[in-house]
């Protein structure tokens, strides 16, 4: 293969224009033409592993979920106060019918025995108020299609996402 070719500064996404202004209406603050990191869930090129991490809770994951392997989903927590820690969180995915699909693997290194939410954890925030935990999940291996993951503090919901799980490799997180 050939070097690739060096671009001028004009070149380059993050220095030029946007083309043409986007037909539905202004976008939120922080968004960037060129940056699929900045789309919005739901938004055309959106994806869950390029999620945006500066929103208040996000999480960071291969677009499909593989049940034949372990995988890694990074938890991300912004806004928090300033080196503080938070606890009493807990990740879980589960299907339509509400049934838990997913084990998440223990502090210790072992594995639970039954599938459903994960031991709680907590989240310590660093000097610019930004947590982020990385977790090894596994999936039931009869288990593909859409799912739900969700992010709970004790008993209530943070986030829930949802997501597609598929007979694909496990891909490290960005």
């Amino acid at each position: 293969m050939d070097k690739a070719t060096t671009l001028y500064s004009w070149e380059q996404p993050a220095n030029s224009t946007e083309p043409q202004a986007e037909p539905w209406a202004t976008p939120a603050a922080g968004y960037k033409w060129w940056d699929r990191s900045t789309y919005k869930a739901g938004s055309f090129g959106y994806s869950s592993s390029t999620s945006n991490t500066t929103d208040p809770v996000a999480f960071v994951h291969q677009a499909q979920l593989p049940n034949q392997t372990v995988f890694q989903v990074k938890v991300v927590l912004n806004g928090l106060t300033p080196n503080s820690t938070v606890s009493n969180y807990n990740l879980g995915i589960y299907n339509g019918l509400g049934t838990q699909v997913a084990k998440v693997q223990n502090s210790d290194g072992t594995w639970p025995s039954a599938y459903g939410y994960s031991a709680n954890f907590s989240l310590t925030a660093n000097a610019s108020g930004h947590a982020k935990k990385v977790l090894n999940m596994q999936i039931n291996s009869s288990i593909s299609g859409a799912a739900n993951m969700r992010l709970r503090q004790s008993t209530t919901a943070k986030l829930t996402e949802v997501v597609t799980i598929a007979d694909v490799l496990a891909q490290p997180l960005p």
